[in-house]
């Protein structure tokens, strides 16, 4: 009972963690708005990986497989984000631009996920206030939360140090995709291109809903 609530209070550390940035400095402009969506997103992978604070040996959770999956997850999302295209020149421009600023390992994982191709459209371009912007990074923070939610459980079930392996990571991601990920991104989607006063309250709901936690 004690490690349910635990990861409750956990689920709820991360969504503030993961809004922070977005409805809580970038919406309320404290902050600029002239820094790429990759930035933001990995800001916001390290903040909430800090939160559940998992006993990670095999740095499972910080490579490029990680990485890779979950970019992959909101690949469709980039894709239909409805962005003009660039021509040739500019994306490859974009493209190596995005290989000074980024580490090999993050930029092997948006080149496994198969995003290389709509970065100079979407991840390079500096973050604005947008619906696009809102599922984007919605949909990245419950899909991190979700992972992580489930990999903290699993490890519950095993002796001390509990630590994660790159097999139940892999395992996880799986069941995501295949049973939830595509209904998850619906009901983001829905509460990022409607007009509401608590957009964080309304995932953070979501997301307990999909956990089976008490709102």
């Amino acid at each position: 009972m004690a490690q349910q609530i635990n990861a409750k209070q956990k689920v709820e550390s991360s969504i503030e963690s993961g809004f922070e940035w977005y409805w809580g400095k970038l919406v309320l402009n404290t902050v600029s708005f002239n820094i790429p969506l990759l930035r933001c997103l990995t800001r916001i992978r390290d903040d909430i990986l800090s939160v559940w604070n998992l006993n990670d040996p095999e740095e499972s959770l910080k490579g490029v497989d990680f990485n890779t999956e979950m970019f992959k997850l909101i690949k469709p999302l980039l894709q239909k984000s409805g962005s003009p295209p660039r021509d040739t020149l500019e994306k490859s421009n974009g493209v190596a631009d995005l290989a000074g600023k980024i580490s090999p390992g993050l930029e092997k994982a948006l080149a496994y996920a198969g995003l290389l191709g709509v970065v100079a459209n979407v991840l390079l371009d500096r973050i604005e206030e947008s619906p696009v912007t809102a599922l984007c990074l919605g949909a990245y923070v419950v899909d991190l939360t979700w992972i992580l939610y489930h990999l903290f459980l699993t490890t519950l079930n095993h002796d001390p140090p509990r630590p994660v392996s790159k097999a139940l990571v892999s395992f996880t991601f799986q069941n995501y995709q295949q049973n939830c990920a595509e209904a998850v991104h619906d009901r983001v989607r829905e509460i990022a291109y409607k007009e509401t006063l608590h957009p964080v309250k309304e995932i953070e709901a979501l997301v307990k809903m999909e956990l089976g936690l008490e709102a």
